[in-house]
């Protein structure tokens, strides 16, 4: 700058300040990098000179080397030449003026000088050594996003770049049955002595000597079944669990279940509500690969591991029921509507016994359901003298979701009649072939002269019965 035109030589409107900045504004290779001829050029902008200013511009050449390529040696560059070619940004100088200072030569540092950071990522998961690849991405300044996969049992995957910021994300969708369970870095600066744990891997600002070791821990969740199995007929259940949530089974053709899926590993308590009257629980097995879970009575407590797979089976039976059939024999006297007859069980759902009343003509059916399983006994109270009692049936075995069968039959008791000949000759020789017929009118002889009805008696006289009147 020969002078300016303001007050003092300065330039219009500016006063000198000292605020001059030097600005790269493009920059780019004439051939390819490390062959001879090959030039780095570039423009620099430098605003806020003053008259009779002297200003210093110091470009700084930072070398990028593809990661993993170890190059060695002592690299060395030299600025050939620098020209003034335009002034106040499109007032151009024809021909360029030659910045004065002449050529420099510019030693680069040493290869194992220059400024470089290290990310290292682990995959790690629970449980161990699994096959499953899980996708991840690394991504920062001045590199394209650099896919890769891990597995457990593979080497941690490693990076060398330059101090910047630098994002490693897992990517979605995960091996089928896993969760991403934790994701952390530790920065470790051996040249600096530091160590920061707990950095996320998704923000990453690492400078010059960084090394972000980050492990991403994943698990294999787990799964529980639940079976129904049941005895005797189909139904459905209820289940309490604070761990799992409050859910039913419905049976069909005598089973039912409900899979848990993506569960933590961790424990879960199972219980079945008490199936009765309908069922009885018979049984509780579970199945754990880990040989953790326990069962008592109707309760599982599953102890999950991460990846497995527990399986409890509830086994439920049906209870019985007994039909006892009241057969009432008049034995042809007239039927009394209303006569009653108290039959009653014992067994095990009625170790003390339980009576059923049946009135004839009407209630001749007895049944007793949800009866738990065995032998029942089944009697009649006394009903009276005039009648005989016979049970078929008893005792009665009931089964599982079947109805077990008695009978019992009572049987009117006929009268009899008997009547006393007495012959009184009056001193008569009694004659022996003298006999008298006696004949009895009523109910079963209605005229008196059916067959029966009549009795013959010799001389002598007697007793005459008749029976089942």
């Amino acid at each position: 700058v020969v002078g300016g035109d303001g007050p003092g030589g300065t330039d219009s409107g500016i006063d000198d300040d000292g605020g001059s900045t030097a600005t790269l504004s493009n920059d780019g290779l004439t051939g390819p990098l490390f062959q001879a001829g090959s030039e780095l050029v570039g423009t620099v902008t430098v605003d806020d000179l003053e008259a009779g200013e002297e200003v210093v511009v110091r470009l700084d050449v930072r070398l990028l080397c593809d990661p993993g390529s170890g190059p060695t040696g002592n690299l060395q560059g030299a600025l050939s030449q620098a020209r003034l070619i335009a002034i106040n940004g499109n007032v151009p100088v024809d021909p360029p003026q030659a910045v004065p200072g002449g050529e420099q030569t510019i030693p680069f540092k040493q290869i194992g000088n220059i400024a470089k950071i290290e990310i290292i990522v682990d995959k790690v998961t629970d449980p161990s050594g699994a096959a499953a690849l899980f996708d991840f991405v690394l991504d920062g300044d001045g590199i394209d996003p650099q896919p890769f996969e891990l597995a457990d049992a593979t080497t941690p995957y490693g990076f060398v770049g330059f101090p910047g910021s630098y994002s490693v994300v897992e990517v979605a969708p995960l091996p089928d049955g896993w969760e991403l369970v934790s994701a952390s870095c530790e920065v470790v600066n051996a040249d600096a002595g530091t160590t920061t744990p707990g950095v996320s891997p998704a923000a990453l600002d690492l400078v010059d000597g960084d090394v972000a070791t980050c492990t991403f821990v994943n698990e294999l969740k787990g799964e529980i079944e639940i079976i129904k199995n049941t005895i005797g007929g189909d139904g459905t259940f209820d289940f309490t669990s604070a761990d799992l949530g409050d859910f039913s089974i419905a049976t069909t053709g005598g089973t039912g279940s409900k899979l848990f899926t993506m569960l933590d590993a961790g424990t879960y308590v199972v219980s079945e509500d008490d199936p009765a009257p309908v069922f009885d629980f018979t049984g509780l097995t579970c199945t754990d690969p880990s040989g953790g879970t326990t069962t008592l009575g109707a309760t599982a407590t599953i102890d999950l591991a991460a990846g497995e797979k527990v399986t409890c089976t509830y086994e439920n039976t049906k209870r019985g029921s007994l039909k006892v059939t009241k057969v009432v024999d008049w034995n042809g006297v007239d039927p009394i509507d209303g006569t009653t007859f108290e039959i009653c069980i014992t067994g095990p759902s009625y170790p003390t016994g339980d009576c059923k009343t049946a009135t004839y003509p009407g209630t001749l059916m007895l049944t007793w359901d949800n009866l738990e399983l065995g032998d029942y006994t089944v009697n009649e109270t006394n009903p009276g003298a005039e009648w005989t009692v016979n049970i078929s049936g008893s005792p009665a075995t009931v089964t599982a979701g079947a109805q077990a069968t008695a009978t019992v039959t009572n049987t009117r008791k006929l009268g009899s009649l008997k009547v006393t000949k007495t012959v009184d000759w009056n001193g008569v020789t009694p004659d022996p072939a003298q006999t008298f017929e006696i004949c009895i009118q009523g109910p079963s002889y209605p005229v008196g002269d059916e067959a029966g009805a009549c009795q013959t008696i010799g001389s002598s006289g007697g007793m005459l019965t008749w029976t089942d009147l």
